[in-house]
């Protein structure tokens, strides 16, 4: 939008991955408690997806080339090094969910991903386990 453009990038990322009224990470010192819910998972890929379109991302997938990718392609690789990571980064090296949770959590599962796994399965999958 016409007001994510206006925004320098710093302060982009934060605001599209805290919510909404935080302004810096939680400092969640047990790492067992950085679970994130679904609809943080959501937020994060969404707002992802944002700045892909807005950006023009390329893969960041090795061997995928240069070309932008469309937000419909954005792989969990591209979210996390495109994304989380800049954003953690802005934070002293925080964790995703000590910017991204409500509050700090236990999980009640785990879940592993292949980073070349679109983003929007991903959540296809978390929806139809929850």
């Amino acid at each position: 939008s016409a007001e994510d453009e206006a925004l320098p990038d710093d302060v982009l990322l934060s605001a599209l991955i805290l919510p909404q009224g935080r302004k810096h990470a939680q400092n969640m010192s047990l790492p067992e408690m950085r679970a994130l819910t679904l609809l943080e998972i959501r937020r994060i890929v969404t707002s992802a997806r944002r700045l892909c379109a807005r950006d023009k991302w390329p893969s960041a997938l090795p061997g995928r080339g240069d070309e932008p990718i469309s937000p419909a392609d954005v792989t969990l690789g591209d979210v996390v090094a495109r994304f989380i990571a800049p954003a953690t980064s802005l934070h002293s090296q925080c964790s995703a969910a000590e910017l991204a949770a409500e509050t700090p959590r236990a999980p009640d599962w785990y879940v592993s991903y292949w980073t070349g796994m679109p983003a929007t399965e991903l959540i296809a999958c978390l929806e139809q386990h929850a």
